[in-house]
């Protein structure tokens, strides 16, 4: 745990970096910068909804995923884990426009 919290603590640094010192960046971390602002509209984040049978109501889970959108049309491709047994899925795009998505298919096994 404290290594993920040391390498977002880092990453962060190395994202924010780039606010204090502008165009003073080295060309590898401008690179990564033009980069990160290509992938940033394709990456959502996923709010899968289960049914808590213990209680009968809909509750979030609380493990959240992220995906990324590869087709025109809005296909998101994630993790099996993360929407496979949702019955619901909200995703929230890089504007925060939080709109419902719809599980096409699914592999459980890979």
């Amino acid at each position: 745990m404290k290594k993920i919290l040391f390498g977002l603590f880092a990453f962060g640094l190395i994202i924010n970096s780039a606010i204090l010192f502008g165009d003073d960046l080295p060309p590898l971390q401008r690179e990564i910068f033009s980069a990160r602002n290509k992938v940033m509209p394709a990456l959502v984040h996923i709010q899968p909804v289960v049914t808590d049978f213990r209680t009968g109501k809909m509750i979030k889970q609380s493990v959240v995923g992220s995906g990324v959108i590869f087709h025109p049309d809005g296909y998101v491709v994630t993790n099996y884990h993360v929407a496979g047994k949702a019955e619901r899925i909200i995703c929230t795009l890089g504007d925060k426009e939080q709109v419902k998505a719809e599980l096409i298919g699914g592999d459980p096994s890979t």
